[in-house]
């Protein structure tokens, strides 16, 4: 999961620091007191975007935040996977999800991780959930989810 992300000032802190002043990844990281693979990713950034130092004195934050990090393609306008199918899919033991995400994904471009996401909010929603209101020692429960013995 990516964590907070820095503010335009330290993006341009790296920049500086590296192309003008000349330091070196790590020298950079340590002096602004942030992870050299941030330094690396935002210099990646950078070239991606074709930025050099100095750049424009008319290029303001948020130009400079929508270049660096464009915002992640739609993902609600992808056809939603059909949950019921998986789900009959995983009830079979031995059947994992990753498995049944490798027969979905033929036609579809979604990741596993996406995948797993979906099925998991989409099962928060749809199982049902048993309570069983009992008194403590009155009754043994035993819960058992893995192969049969033979």
């Amino acid at each position: 999961m990516a964590g907070k992300r820095s503010s335009m000032r330290t993006f341009k802190d790296v920049l500086r620091l590296h192309h003008r002043e000349g330091y070196s990844l790590r020298a950079t990281a340590r002096c602004l007191r942030i992870s050299v693979s941030t330094v690396s990713d935002y210099i990646r950034r950078a070239a991606k975007a074709e930025l050099t130092w100095p750049w424009p004195a008319k290029l303001t934050d948020e130009d400079l935040r929508r270049w660096l990090f464009p915002k992640p393609r739609d993902l609600a306008r992808r056809p939603a996977p059909d949950r019921e199918w998986a789900r009959k899919e995983v009830a079979p033991r031995g059947v994992t999800l990753h498995q049944v995400w490798q027969a979905y994904r033929a036609g579809q471009p979604d990741s596993y991780s996406r995948f797993c996401e979906l099925f998991r909010e989409w099962r928060k929603t749809s199982e049902v959930v048993m309570r069983l209101v009992h008194k403590a020692g009155e009754a043994l429960f035993v819960d058992y989810a893995g192969q049969s013995v033979q």
